[in-house]
């Protein structure tokens, strides 16, 4: 199946600068590290995937340290045994977008979770403070000494009072 990020070899070579054996050599340099995923042979026409065309383009440009800039090199063809780990390096800044698209939805998961938990301790406090005044009235009712007092007449009120 060929999508719109593949690209004929012929379209790509135009694209970077340089000829389509440059392009079919570079591949076949480029192949036995990465035997899948760079190209597409459908109907006698090679197409070069995304991640081959991040690959390949690796090998005609130069990175620098510490993920500096990129700048394209002169006309001189496909870096002839200058960045060997091109194709590893453009594998790993793919494989690093991919982490970090994943990181972003992990963060955004534990964000909603976050908020989750704490609507969930604040209805833990208000069910512990209901349980404690159920647990009160409980034990009043229960137990006489907790009980108020039943209309008893006062001490004075016994000695001094009328007798009906």
């Amino acid at each position: 199946m060929i999508n719109d990020d593949m690209m004929t070899v012929a379209a790509y070579a135009a694209q970077q600068g340089v000829t389509a054996k440059t392009i079919y050599k570079r591949l076949n340099r480029v192949i036995p590290f990465h035997p899948e995923g760079i190209t597409l042979v459908k109907n006698g026409k090679t197409y070069i995937t995304a991640f081959g065309q991040v690959v390949l383009t690796e090998g005609i440009t130069q990175v620098t340290p510490h993920g500096g800039e990129r700048v394209k090199k002169g006309n001189t063809g496909l870096n002839p045994g200058g960045n060997k780990n091109a194709s590893e390096v453009a594998f790993l800044r793919i494989q690093n977008e991919q982490y970090q698209a994943e990181l972003a939805k992990e963060r955004e998961h534990s964000r909603a979770m976050a908020g989750r938990v704490a609507d969930l301790a604040t209805q833990l406090a208000e069910l512990s403070r209901n349980n404690q005044l159920l647990l009160g009235a409980e034990q009043t009712r229960t137990n006489p000494a907790l009980l108020p007092a039943a209309d008893k007449p006062s001490f004075f009120r016994r000695i001094f009072g009328r007798k009906e």
